[in-house]
């Protein structure tokens, strides 16, 4: 429990800096005060602790959340950060500045098909390209409760939009760097994924192994999203758990023992994720799967809350404004309320059909406010 009111304590700190809505953080206090009200002397210096340091480093990422340019520039030095999406004339894709290290979206209307075919084949994760572009403002909410595409690039440290007139690829050079070979391995596997299947199956099978959904036709997407089951194209625990016992009884089955087995997949995981793009409940899911395998390679008895408690406070330290994020509030709600509800769920549930029907609905209330 002590875990659980912990994050409580983060997640109030986060959003009393960074400026949540009233209503919101007058749930939250409340829900603190019951937490600490029922925790021990000691458990209660650990909630204040964990407020105090969350609010603190809250405060200095609200400091740094802005822009080290004006958006009157026009000549850019930019890197390719990852594969860029291609729908129709429009492309798109993540950048950053390559000086500053400041992230953009940039957003090209493609001339010819010749242009749309060179650009296919050389824009790649670390290219680097001198451009003139012009930097927009996201758009922002116009009503009350629209979505405001502004804050939701800034959560991801994102201020500008580029723009360019043209991208001259006589002026771009490779980046060797160690830093963008995950995203480069992630495009060279979509690559063979779509070319070596059919099309219902390689985007399917992007989506699942990589968290790529860029090849799904608008109508399957909206099939999924009317049939309430576009969850399952969505990297997540059982995903990554799926995986990791697959690969950990083929290791066993070659001779490898069950400590170096733990040890190497723990090793592999952080590569997972950043070929999955490092979203945030595959990294959740990454960081209490290497929690578990190191408890078990150290035969130590891991509590489910303390490694949930643990993935929750890493990454919201690291970037504070990924509690805005709805892939983050989705995976954390759900997953507490499992495994909060999973003593009753065990102990009520003891035929696999009624166990998958108690975790659906445990799942669907928990996910229901977001």
């Amino acid at each position: 429990m002590i875990y659980l009111q912990m994050s409580t304590a983060a997640l109030a700190a986060i959003l009393a800096a960074l400026g949540a809505s009233q209503e919101v953080m007058l749930f939250l206090l409340l829900l603190g005060a019951v937490f600490f009200m029922q925790a021990s002397r000691p458990h209660r210096l650990w909630i204040i602790s964990a407020f105090i340091l969350f609010y603190g480093n809250s405060s200095l990422h609200e400091k740094k959340q802005a822009s080290f340019f004006t958006g009157n520039e026009t000549n850019w030095v930019i890197t390719f950060k990852d594969n860029v999406v291609i729908d129709g004339d429009q492309l798109k894709g993540s950048i950053k500045e390559t000086f500053t290290g400041e992230a953009f979206q940039l957003i090209y209307r493609i001339k010819s098909e010749q242009e749309k075919n060179r650009l296919k084949e050389r824009l790649k994760p670390g290219l680097t390209c001198r451009l003139t572009a012009k930097a927009e403002l996201p758009k922002t909410a116009r009503n009350k409760g629209e979505f405001n595409y502004r804050f939701y690039l800034s959560t991801f440290q994102t201020f500008f939009i580029l723009t360019p007139e043209a991208i001259p690829l006589e002026k771009c050079k490779m980046n060797h760097s160690f830093f963008y070979k995950p995203a480069k391995w992630r495009a060279v596997a979509l690559n063979h994924i779509y070319t070596r299947f059919p099309v219902p199956l390689s985007s399917v099978g992007a989506a699942l192994l990589f968290g790529d959904r860029s090849a799904e036709s608008q109508e399957t997407k909206e099939d999924y999203e009317r049939l309430g089951i576009v969850h399952i194209l969505s990297i997540s625990g059982l995903h990554v758990t799926f995986l990791v016992g697959l690969l950990f009884f083929l290791l066993i089955r070659f001779g490898i023992t069950r400590e170096k087995a733990a040890i190497l997949l723990i090793c592999i995981l952080p590569f997972y994720a950043c070929l999955t793009g490092a979203a945030p409940p595959v990294v959740r899911a990454c960081l209490m799967t290497g929690a578990v395998l190191a408890a078990a390679s150290s035969r130590t008895q891991l509590k489910p809350s303390f490694a949930l408690g643990a993935a929750f406070l890493i990454l919201t330290f690291v970037n504070p404004y990924i509690v805005f994020q709805a892939s983050f509030q989705l995976s954390f709600a759900v997953t507490w309320a499992l495994v909060l509800s999973s003593g009753l769920i065990l102990k009520k549930a003891t035929q696999p059909l009624n166990m998958s029907i108690a975790i659906s609905v445990v799942s669907q209330i928990a996910s229901l406010p977001i």
